[in-house]
C-alpha cells in the first residue's frame, strides 16, 4: 500500500513539475481516498490551485494540511501566504506568526509577514520584517526588493536605493525595478543617475509604454519637446482608444518658449485639440489616472495669458467621464481635510503648513492632512511633530476618492490643483461636499466641483473674479503664516564667494520656467544701461533647462549675453547669503515670485523691483510692497522697471534707505496670525453654508 501511494504521489509530482496541474490534483485526490491524512497530497492540491490562479480553491486543502500537522512551520507559511493572496489578512498574520514561532529565523515566513503587514498599510512594521528577513538571509533578493519598494513609499529614498542595488546585484535586471530605481534617484535630484537606469530599462524592454512614458517625461522637463512627443506618440499608437494617452501626446508644451508667437500658436493648437477630443470616441482609464500626466500642462501658467477658458475646456473632457461620488449628509464638528500630494511637501510646509498647524489647534475645526504615506513622514520632519492627524492617499485616484468620502470631510482644501495627476483628477470625484483651491498653484483650476479659490485682496486686481471658475475668496491679509527665514548672522562677503566686488549684481531667483520671452528685453536693457552690471539667475535642477534659456537670450541679445550668468543651485543658507549679497532682486513678469522667494528677500533686507501683471501669479510682489508701503519697488512699465532696478543697484544711499525701511517694516510679513484667523473664518462659513438645507 505504501509503495502504491508513493508511486501515485510520484506521478502527481511529475505532473506538477510539467505544469499539468489538473492531473496533479486528480492524482492527489486519488491518494486522499486511501490515505486522507497525506499532508503532501493536500499541499500539492493547494499549490496546484495557486498555479492555476484559482487561489480561493487553494485555501481549504492548505488548511487541511495544517490541521493534520499544525506544528510544521512550512505548512503554516504556505497557508499564511495564500490567506494574504485571497485578502484574509488577519488570518494570514496570525498563521505566519505561528510559523515564525515554530521555526527560528524562518526567512520565507518573515518575508510573507512583511507583505501581509504592508497590505494592511502597516508599513513601518512591514519594513521591520523585511529587514529581519535580510538579517537572517542576506542574499534573499525579493526581501531586498520588497524592502526597497516599501521604504520608497515611506519616503526613505536613500535607503531604498541601496536595497534596489542589492536586488540588482542578486538577480538579473528587471524593467520595473530599473524604473523604480531611476524614480528614486529622480526623487533625490540625481537626474543623471535616474536617466542611466531609465535607459537600461529601455534596452531591456524597448517597446514598453511605461519606459516611453518615463523617458518622455524626462525629455519634457528638460525642454526636449520633440523627443518627448515621439515617446508619447508611440504610447498613444499602442492604445489608440485611450483618452489619457492621446491627451498627453497631443498637448505637450515648451517649457522655454522661443517667442510670444510660439506661445500664441501653441494655445491656438491646444484649443483645437481639446475641441477635437471632446467628441472623440475615447475611453477614460480611471485606474491609471494617477500616473497619466494628463493634467493640463503646467507650462501654460507661465505664458502670461488668461488661462480660464483653456482650463474649463480641459476640465470638460472629464466631467462627463467621471461620476461624482454620492455623499451622505455630514453631522458633528466641522471636518477640514488639507490635500498635499507627493513631491509638494516642502513648499507646502513653508507656505501653508504652519498655518494649518495652527488651524488644528482650533476648538471649532477638526483638521486632517491628506497626503502620501511618504508625505506623512516628510511633513512632520519639516514642521516638527504635532497632534495633527494624517490620512494617507491610496495609489489610485478612485481609491483615494473613496477613502476621503468614507472619512466624511465637510471641506477639502487643496494646496495645489494641477501640478500632478493626483491633485488634478481627485476633485472630479467630489469626495467632499465643498472643495477649495488656493495660491499654492496660483491659477484657476477650471474645475466644476471646486467652489472656492482662496487668495488675498492685496494681490488680486479689481476684475479678478473674471479670471476664476471658482468663487474668489480675497482674504484681508496676505495668505501665509510664514516663519522668518534663518538669515546668516555673519554673511560671507562677495570675495568669499568669488563675486567681483565692484560689479552691480541684479539677482533673479525665480524658477527659470518663469522667464517669459517678454523678460528678455528687460534684462538686456538693464545690462546695456549698466555696463558694470551682471544678472545672476539660479540654475534649474535639470541644467538642460538653464542652457536652453541662455541660448534663447543669447540668440536675441548676443551683445550682453555673457553678463547673464546662471549660477549653481545652493543649499538654504548659501542661498540666503546670495540674496543678501545682491544689490537688487528682479521679479519676473506674468508669473512672479511667491511667498518663498519674496519673503526670503525681505528677511534678508534686499530690495526688489516688481511690475504687477494682470493675474494673481504676477502680483504677489506688489502685494507685499503695498502692505509694507514701499511704492519705490513697484514699476508701472517696462522702462520704469529698468530705471528702478538700476537706481537701486547703482545708488548706495537710495538702496540703504530702502533696506532700512524693509528692516523696520518686514515684521508685518512674518507669523501673521490674522491669516490663520481669516482662513478659519472662511472654512467654518463655507462648511456652515454647505450644511444649510
Amino acid at each position: 500500500m505504501a509503495q502504491n501511494i508513493a508511486a501515485a504521489f510520484g506521478r502527481a509530482m511529475t505532473a506538477f513539475q510539467e505544469n499539468r496541474f489538473e492531473a496533479a490534483i486528480a492524482d492527489c485526490r486519488k491518494i486522499l481516498v486511501e490515505y486522507p491524512r497525506h499532508i503532501d497530497a493536500w499541499q500539492m492540491i493547494g499549490l496546484s490551485f495557486v498555479r492555476l490562479k484559482r487561489k480561493e480553491l487553494a485555501v481549504e486543502p492548505l488548511e487541511m494540511a495544517v490541521r493534520i500537522q499544525p506544528k510544521l512551520a512550512p505548512l503554516c507559511n504556505n497557508l499564511g501566504e495564500i490567506y494574504r493572496q485571497v485578502g484574509r489578512l488577519q488570518d494570514s498574520e496570525r498563521v505566519l506568526r505561528e510559523a515564525l514561532a515554530l521555526q527560528d529565523k524562518f526567512a520565507a515566513a518573515a518575508l510573507n509577514l512583511g507583505n501581509t503587514l504592508k497590505d494592511q498599510n502597516r508599513y513601518p512594521e512591514a519594513i521591520e520584517w523585511f529587514q529581519k528577513t535580510i538579517d537572517w538571509q542576506p542574499n534573499y533578493a525579493n526581501a531586498h526588493l520588497n524592502l526597497a519598494n516599501t521604504l520608497l513609499k515611506e519616503g526613505h529614498v536613500r535607503r531604498a536605493v541601496r536595497h534596489y542595488h542589492d536586488y540588482l546585484r542578486l538577480q538579473p535586471a528587471r524593467c520595473d525595478v530599473l524604473l523604480s530605481l531611476g524614480g528614486a534617484y529622480a526623487d533625490l535630484g540625481e537626474h543623471d543617475n535616474a536617466r542611466t537606469y531609465y535607459q537600461q530599462a529601455a534596452v531591456l524592454e524597448p517597446d514598453s509604454s511605461d519606459v516611453d512614458a518615463v523617458l518622455g517625461q524626462v525629455e519634457l522637463v528638460e525642454g526636449d519637446i520633440v523627443q518627448a512627443a515621439a515617446n508619447y506618440r508611440r504610447i498613444a499608437a499602442r492604445q489608440p482608444d485611450c483618452l489619457l494617452k492621446r491627451l498627453r501626446a497631443d498637448t505637450l508644451c515648451e517649457i522655454i518658449p522661443p517667442s510670444n508667437a510660439s506661445i500664441d500658436d501653441y494655445r491656438t493648437n491646444l484649443t483645437a485639440t481639446l475641441t477635437r477630443l471632446q467628441t472623440a470616441p475615447l475611453q477614460l482609464d480611471l485606474e491609471h489616472l494617477h500616473s497619466s500626466w494628463a493634467e493640463p500642462p503646467m507650462a501654460i501658467a507661465y505664458q502670461g495669458r488668461d488661462d480660464r477658458a483653456l482650463k474649463e475646456q480641459y476640465a470638460g473632457l472629464f466631467t462627463q467621464r467621471i461620476s461624482p461620488l454620492k455623499l451622505s449628509p455630514r453631522t458633528g464638528p466641522p471636518r477640514l481635510g488639507v490635500v498635499v500630494t507627493s513631491g509638494h511637501e516642502g513648499v507646502y510646509a513653508e507656505c501653508l503648513g504652519r498655518l494649518v498647524g495652527r488651524l488644528a489647534c482650533s476648538k471649532d475645526l477638526d483638521v486632517t492632512i491628506i497626503c502620501s504615506r511618504a508625505g506623512a513622514n516628510i511633513i512632520p520632519h519639516l514642521l516638527g511633530k504635532s497632534t495633527i492627524r494624517y490620512l494617507p492617499l491610496a495609489d489610485s485616484v478612485p481609491e483615494s476618492a473613496n477613502r476621503l468620502a468614507a472619512a466624511q470631510f465637510d471641506l477639502l482644501h487643496y494646496w495645489e490643483v494641477g501640478t500632478d495627476s493626483m491633485n488634478y483628477f481627485l476633485p472630479f470625484f467630489r469626495p467632499a461636499p465643498v472643495q477649495s483651491a488656493c495660491w499654492g498653484w496660483p491659477v484657476t483650476t477650471g474645475h466644476p466641483f471646486i467652489q472656492y479659490f482662496v487668495s488675498s485682496q492685496w494681490i488680486e486686481p479689481h476684475n479678478a473674479q473674471a479670471h476664476y471658475s471658482e468663487q474668489l475668496v480675497p482674504l484681508e491679509t496676505l495668505p501665509a503664516w510664514y516663519l522668518r527665514p534663518p538669515v546668516p548672522r555673519e554673511p560671507r562677503s562677495r570675495a568669499d564667494v568669488g563675486w567681483p566686488a565692484q560689479t552691480r549684481i541684479y539677482l533673479c531667483t525665480q524658477n527659470l520656467r518663469k522667464y517669459h520671452p517678454d523678460f528678455d528685453p528687460v534684462l538686456a536693457a538693464i545690462l546695456r544701461r549698466d555696463p558694470e552690471g551682471q544678472i545672476f539667475a539660479i540654475d534649474d535642477s535639470r541644467p538642460a533647462v538653464g542652457r536652453r534659456l541662455h541660448a534663447r537670450f543669447a540668440g536675441r541679445f548676443p551683445d550682453v549675453a555673457s553678463r547673464l550668468v546662471i549660477i549653481p543651485r545652493q543649499d538654504r543658507i548659501d542661498y540666503l547669503n546670495t540674496v543678501m549679497l545682491a544689490d537688487v532682486m528682479l521679479d519676473t513678469p506674468h508669473y512672479g515670485g511667491g511667498a518663498n522667494s519674496l519673503y526670503d528677500a525681505f528677511a534678508c533686507g534686499t530690495p526688489i523691483v516688481t511690475r504687477p501683471g494682470q493675474f494673481h501669479r504676477g502680483r504677489y510682489g506688489q502685494g507685499i510692497c503695498r502692505k509694507l508701503d514701499l511704492p519705490e519697488m513697484i514699476a508701472d512699465s517696462t522702462d520704469d522697471f529698468v530705471t528702478r532696478a538700476i537706481q537701486i543697484a547703482s545708488e548706495p544711499d537710495f538702496r540703504e534707505s530702502l533696506q532700512q525701511k524693509i528692516r523696520e517694516r518686514s515684521d508685518q510679513l512674518f507669523e501673521d496670525h490674522s491669516a490663520v484667523q481669516q482662513h478659519e473664518r472662511f472654512f467654518l462659513e463655507a462648511i456652515a453654508k454647505s450644511r444649510t438645507p
